[in-house]
């Protein structure tokens, strides 16, 4: 017998409302890709014969975005700088630091 499909979220949480599925092709669709839509699902295959299941995990990558950006600094002679820029993506983005286009210190991973 033609089996019934069901989609499901392994780690327990409920699949959101953008999330399209098609029972009779098993067919699972994510538009718009969010963080939040990370995890492992399960693809479940039933009929009176029994059922399967198959996993998948989806990771989802960010590319760097700044939540701190350096300002222009005016100076006077001897005062001391602080700059601080924070960005945040996945993989966590690494961080260096360049004078004129050169290296200013070893590149610094946070």
């Amino acid at each position: 017998p033609v089996p019934s499909i069901s989609w499901k979220r392994s780690d327990g949480n409920s699949l959101t409302k953008k999330i399209e599925h098609n029972k009779t092709k098993g067919v699972l669709e994510i538009p718009d890709v969010q963080q939040e839509d990370e995890g492992s699902y399960e693809c479940i295959a039933g009929n009176i014969r029994g059922r399967n299941i198959a996993r998948g995990q989806l990771f989802v990558y960010a590319l760097p975005e700044w939540d701190k950006k350096i300002q222009n600094a005016f100076l006077s002679l001897y005062d001391s700088l602080f700059w601080e820029c924070k960005a945040k993506g996945k993989p966590s983005p690494s961080y260096s630091w360049l004078k004129n286009g050169q290296p200013l210190m070893s590149e610094v991973r946070f």
